[in-house]
């Protein structure tokens, strides 16, 4: 949480006109940090990192492999 409330400090906060985004790696941790430090703010995963997560939890069909 310390690194995500002094990003919030760090990004512009003069009104409403700056929308904002947060990629992750879908830590539970993060989602939950996310979500109070910026509740308004979009937050998705990194592809790679949920990319990486499909092929350790599921045997990878080539297709799966051809992801990355």
């Amino acid at each position: 949480m310390y690194f995500l409330q002094n990003l919030e400090d760090c990004l512009p906060k003069d009104g409403d006109d700056h929308e904002h985004v947060l990629l992750s790696d879908h830590q539970k941790g993060l989602i939950n940090a996310v979500d109070t430090i910026f509740p308004n703010t979009a937050h998705g995963y990194c592809l790679c990192h949920l990319v990486d997560n499909v092929k350790k939890k599921f045997k990878p069909s080539q297709e799966v492999l051809n992801l990355t």
